[in-house]
């Protein structure tokens, strides 16, 4: 597997436009293989605005408004991999159009509570799965500052 490095995450907005655009073409291929990258997003951060607005549109803010001490959603880092899953699957090498795509199953371990002051790496890839099934692994190497 390739791993390829990224300063700051992938704007979602083009990436959301080229997967519509590109879906209107692209045909599910049978037996293709997932692109054999793994995106790694360095220093990943919590940006306390995006947290804040997350927290209060999911109801996790009950006890008031998160800040760098609060624990994080379990939820949360689904978030920051967004941006890179979806650069993954807007890459010509990836076997399946993105409309149409739908989650049949997601599980989450956390091996410990993230804080809002949390960093460290993200990654993303595409593990080997069935053809007709594309799995997505997503890991924060999460350190605290």
């Amino acid at each position: 597997m390739t791993d390829t490095h990224l300063a700051t995450p992938p704007a979602l907005l083009p990436l959301l436009a080229k997967g519509g655009a590109t879906s209107l073409f692209k045909r599910a291929s049978a037996g293709a293989a997932p692109p054999a990258t793994r995106l790694v997003l360095s220093r990943a951060e919590v940006d306390p605005k995006a947290l804040r607005a997350y927290a209060e549109l999911c109801g996790f803010a009950a006890d008031g408004v998160p800040d760098e001490q609060s624990v994080l959603p379990v939820t949360y880092p689904h978030l920051l991999g967004f941006p890179l899953q979806l650069r993954l699957m807007t890459s010509a090498a990836f076997p399946f159009p993105l409309m149409g795509l739908v989650h049949t199953s997601i599980t989450i371990t956390q091996h410990r509570e993230l804080r809002g002051h949390a960093h460290g790496n993200l990654l993303v890839s595409l593990p080997h799965a069935p053809a007709d099934l594309p799995a997505l692994a997503r890991q924060l190497q999460a350190k605290d500052i």
